[in-house]
C-alpha cells in the first residue's frame, strides 16, 4: 500500500510539474558499460490524436547510447540521433545530433532518484538537465518519471524546452532491458513536440 502511496504521488508531482530518450535512473557501476538503440517518433498531440510535424526526421529519428560508470553513482553518457532510414535500407547511419551528460546518484531507495547535466548539438548547440525518478515495482520491472529542461544558444526566442518522460523498463537475464518510452512537451506553448519510442539496452 505505501509503495502504491509513494506510485501516484510521483506520477502526480510529474504530471503537474524532457528531450533526450531512455531517461532512468539507474547508474553504471564503475567498468561497466551499455549500449543501446532505440527509434523515436515525434508527434504534436492535435485533434485527430498524433499528427505529424515539420521537425520529423523521416517517420522519426534513431538514437544511439553509449554509457559507461565512472565511479559509484556516477556515469557518463554519450548519444547519437540518426535517421530512422538506415535500419530499413542496411545503410550506414547519418548522423544529425550528438550529445554527452554526466549523471549522478541523489537516492538509491525506493524511488530511485538521479540528476545529470550535458549539452549536445542538434541544430544548435544545447545544454540540458534532468531529473530522473525510478521506480523499481519489481526486480525486473521498473517505472520512470522526471522532468528535463533544455536550453537553446543558437536561437534568441522560445530558446528553453520542458519534457516530461514517462516509461516502463523491463529487465531480461540482468544484462538485457527492454524501455518504452513517451516524452510529453509541457510549458512549451510555441514548439510543443512529443516523441514516442522503444529501444533495447544491453549491458557489458
Amino acid at each position: 500500500m505505501k509503495k502504491t502511496l509513494v506510485f501516484l504521488l510521483v506520477l502526480f508531482i510529474g504530471s503537474e510539474c524532457h528531450s533526450q530518450v531512455f531517461k532512468t535512473a539507474h547508474t553504471l557501476d564503475p567498468g561497466t558499460f551499455s549500449a543501446g538503440i532505440n527509434p523515436v517518433i515525434f508527434y504534436s498531440p492535435g485533434n485527430s490524436g498524433l499528427e505529424a510535424t515539420s521537425r520529423s526526421v523521416g517517420f522519426g529519428a534513431t538514437y544511439l547510447h553509449f554509457n559507461t560508470g565512472l565511479s559509484r553513482g556516477m556515469d557518463l553518457g554519450l548519444r547519437l540521433m540518426t535517421d530512422m532510414g538506415w535500419m530499413m535500407q542496411f545503410q550506414a547511419p547519418h548522423v544529425s545530433g550528438f550529445g554527452a551528460d554526466i549523471r549522478w546518484s541523489l537516492y538509491t531507495g525506493f524511488p530511485m532518484v538521479t540528476i545529470s547535466a550535458g549539452a549536445h548539438k542538434f541544430g544548435g548547440f544545447i545544454m540540458d538537465g534532468k531529473l530522473n525518478v525510478t521506480l523499481p515495482l519489481s526486480p525486473s520491472v521498473g517505472f520512470f518519471t522526471g522532468l528535463e529542461v533544455w536550453r537553446a544558444f543558437h536561437v534568441e526566442e522560445h530558446n528553453s524546452h520542458f519534457w516530461l518522460p514517462v516509461g516502463i523498463e523491463l529487465i531480461f537475464l540482468r544484462r538485457v532491458s527492454l524501455i518504452l518510452e513517451n516524452d510529453f512537451s509541457i510549458f512549451n506553448k510555441y514548439d510543443k513536440i512529443n516523441k514516442l519510442g522503444a529501444g533495447i539496452r544491453v549491458y557489458f
